[in-house]
């Protein structure tokens, strides 16, 4: 059991003792605490831990149901040589009318730039000396001790918040009585519906005259007000020469679709931004929005079969957002027909299709009398064509068992470069696909394979 003693309210302490093997030529240690009566605290909110202190030394805990903590430390005072013992640090809940009922002397305040504080532990510190410095810190992120703090005539009180999702904490006053410092916090919690920072908990130092007194951080807790709903976001589409505008659209290879976004604030921020985005496209598309109204109303082409959503975000003052969605669908028909499409692989998202390897893809009737389809060169009777910006889509009638497929290219592909892939589609799923990976010269043919109309299936050439 540790020793105990009566408090100046008759509760009993328990005392842990310092370890006192940086001053071991000292024999004698006092220690002197001012704890709040039972009567005091029953009238106060529920008191708070301190999450951590820079101090090492004795810790006082009283055994009233309020669990208050007083934390007494030891070490070096200010620049000067030898150990005494360092005032305490109590940290207690408060309210504004207890600052307001306190009468004392307020000490000057100096706020130096915050941004050489990021990283301290939470709790409440007083910097005294170096080595308090150090303990407000995790051990591997200590910032060098501040250099233009003189510890002979000033001390540093720093407060940091336990929770990163905290507003905001702020020191709004220091008074010197005659028994203590007093430090007046406010921590301040979001308002509903307001975005917090993602830098951390928030904190504040503050630099003071040296009080060689012990300091009571009195922390108040408040909430911010209400920033209302966040902004709101919706788009929708259409084809290109339609009116029909919905969220959810169809589409063919070859069609464009042009895109709206609507936008309202309905919160107490303004918005500051709208933008359109493609967020998610069908393997092989290279598709990009072309912007027509700044960067709520965009088009662009349907270049392969799949599904492509369009993204609305629109921004407030607070950095909320809204969001939407359109979704557009370029599915291949469930009808008999063959569809048999060009597409590419192994390029990145900024490229741009139109300076890819100029690639024709052709279909060819058996027979040495047998007809040839391409994209240059569509037969009624046979195939449709739709062709953009380095993309073919063909459309076969299953009148004849199977067609020959192939790939003239009119440029060079080096072999890193984007590279032709032939897809085929039959009863509305994607039954074969196959890339072409070979280096390919000007004039070059790649024999795709033989196309059997009946099952969509595609066969080595011979």
């Amino acid at each position: 059991m540790p020793p105990t003693r009566k408090g100046t309210d008759g509760a009993r302490m328990s005392i842990t003792k310092p370890s006192l093997s940086r001053c071991s030529d000292l024999t004698k240690t006092m220690h002197e605490t001012s704890m709040m009566s039972g009567s005091t605290m029953s009238k106060r909110p529920r008191m708070r831990a301190v999450s951590r202190s820079v101090i090492t030394g004795a810790v006082y805990h009283t055994r009233s149901p309020w669990h208050v903590v007083l934390v007494l430390f030891f070490g070096l005072g200010g620049q000067g040589m030898g150990c005494t013992p360092a005032p305490a640090v109590t940290v207690v809940p408060t309210s504004a009318s207890d600052a307001a009922a306190l009468k004392g002397d307020s000490l000057g305040i100096r706020r130096n730039a915050q941004e050489a504080y990021r990283g301290l532990l939470a709790g409440y510190y007083v910097v005294r000396n170096a080595e308090d410095w150090r303990s407000a810190w995790p051990s591997d992120a200590s910032e060098p001790f501040p250099s233009t703090l003189n510890t002979r005539t000033s001390m540093l009180l720093m407060a940091v918040a336990s929770e990163k999702t905290m507003a905001q904490v702020r020191i709004t006053n220091v008074t010197e009585t005659s028994d203590f410092v007093h430090v007046w916090v406010r921590e301040t919690a979001p308002g509903t519906n307001c975005a917090t920072a993602d830098e951390g908990a928030p904190f504040e130092a503050i630099v003071v005259p040296r009080v060689d007194k012990p300091v009571k951080f009195h922390v108040e807790s408040v909430q911010a007000e209400s920033c209302g709903e966040p902004p709101s976001a919706a788009v929708t589409c259409r084809l290109a020469q339609t009116n029909a505008w919905s969220a959810k659209i169809g589409a063919r290879p070859g069609d464009t679709v042009e895109c709206t976004l609507r936008a309202r604030a309905h919160g107490r921020f303004a918005l500051t931004d709208e933008m359109l985005s493609l967020s998610a496209l069908p393997g092989g598309s290279a598709t990009k929005l072309s912007f027509t109204t700044g960067t709520s109303r965009a088009t662009f082409p349907i270049d392969v079969f799949g599904t492509y959503v369009v993204r609305a975000e629109a921004v407030d003052e607070s950095g909320r957002r809204g969001v939407g969605t359109a979704q557009i669908d370029a599915l291949p028909p469930t009808t008999k027909d063959i569809y048999v499409e060009l597409a590419w692989s192994n390029f990145d998202a900024s490229d741009d299709p139109a300076t890819f390897p100029r690639a024709k893809l052709h279909a060819k009737e058996p027979g040495p009398r047998g007809r040839e389809c391409s994209t240059d060169s569509p037969v009624t009777d046979l195939c449709e064509v739709r062709m953009r910006a380095g993309y073919t889509n063909m459309k076969i009638a299953p009148a004849r068992k199977s067609l020959s497929l192939s790939v003239a290219y009119v440029d060079e592909r080096v072999e890193q470069g984007p590279r032709v892939c032939v897809q085929v589609f039959t009863g509305g799923a994607r039954t074969a696909e196959t890339c072409d990976p070979t280096h390919r010269h000007a004039g070059d043919r790649w024999e795709v394979g033989l196309l059997d109309l009946a099952t969509g299936k595609l066969t080595e050439p011979k």
